[in-house]
């Protein structure tokens, strides 16, 4: 499995923007890892590069910020800050957000880690599906290697190893999803917490934080809907390596047992179809 490549969309990025608008009040932007603003409630900035953004995506700093008296000194800045938004050590894209430092530094901090978080689940799920397409394919292969069993004989041993390895990296593709597996309920888990520690920091801001326990609360649905989403998977890749382990059985018993190849060949078929089917399921829950 190639190593995950993780970029912020303008779609995901103008939700995301809109959102934190809707909910609190305070205007704010994204950019992508060249720095270029790709989400904007404001929708006056679109498309420009930030040089706050810039010093941050190139180490230079950890965080940008404009304080009243720089706004003072420069009318055309906007009091608020920025931080980078960071997946699996690497910065790749900011989060910035308008208003007074105080109010708006909890939701700015928060709002960092869920995006950070979403990103990363959104990129494995597609990386799960891919696997799953590739199990799809495989299991197919296998179904034709199977026909060709079926209608010659004299071909049964070449094609009963041509089937067995292609079960073979069947399974080595499901176990390698279940490392983002792992990931997955390391990100719900996280996510639980940040929605923890967010709803303390809303007490704590009482009035001015009505709007940051709005996305405390969003923030604890989407650990639910990651933890429930895991184990969902988790069943599913069960399903399909017990499948695939009794296609393997069904494929050496037939090889030895040639006198029940008509039998074993049914049989088989209908592991084949099982695995296609709990591959299907996999497939059709990341696009939920």
């Amino acid at each position: 499995m190639h190593v995950a490549e993780y970029r912020i969309t303008r779609e995901l990025a103008g939700e995301l923007t809109r959102f934190v608008y809707d909910q609190t009040g305070y205007h704010t932007i994204v950019c992508d890892q060249d720095a270029v603003i790709i989400g904007d409630s404001a929708g006056t900035r679109l498309g420009i590069t930030h040089s706050g953004a810039v010093r941050i995506l190139r180490g230079e700093v950890d965080a940008v910020f404009v304080s009243a008296g720089d706004v003072a000194q420069n009318p055309d800045l906007k009091e608020g800050q920025n931080y980078p938004v960071v997946v699996n050590g690497v910065r790749v894209g900011t989060f910035g957000i308008a208003g007074k430092l105080e109010y708006t530094q909890p939701i700015a901090k928060v709002v960092t880690a869920l995006f950070s978080a979403r990103l990363k689940a959104l990129t494995d799920a597609a990386q799960v599906a891919q696997v799953a397409g590739q199990v799809s394919a495989n299991v197919e292969q296998a179904a034709a290697a199977i026909e060709e069993m079926s209608a010659s004989s004299q071909e049964m041993a070449s094609t009963t190893d041509r089937v067995a390895k292609i079960s073979d990296d069947t399974v080595k593709k499901v176990r390698e999803t279940t490392k983002i597996i792992d990931m997955s309920r390391s990100i719900a888990t996280q996510t639980k917490l940040l929605s923890l520690n967010a709803s303390i920091e809303a007490a704590r801001a009482g009035l001015h934080g009505r709007g940051f326990a709005v996305v405390a609360q969003e923030m604890q649905k989407l650990s639910q809907l990651s933890a429930e989403a895991t184990e969902s998977i988790n069943a599913i890749l069960g399903e399909i390596q017990a499948s695939i382990k009794t296609v393997i059985e069904g494929i050496n018993q037939s090889a030895a047992a040639s006198a029940e190849q008509a039998r074993a060949m049914q049989e088989i078929i209908q592991m084949v179809e099982s695995v296609q089917g709990s591959t299907n399921a996999l497939v059709q829950t990341f696009r939920k």
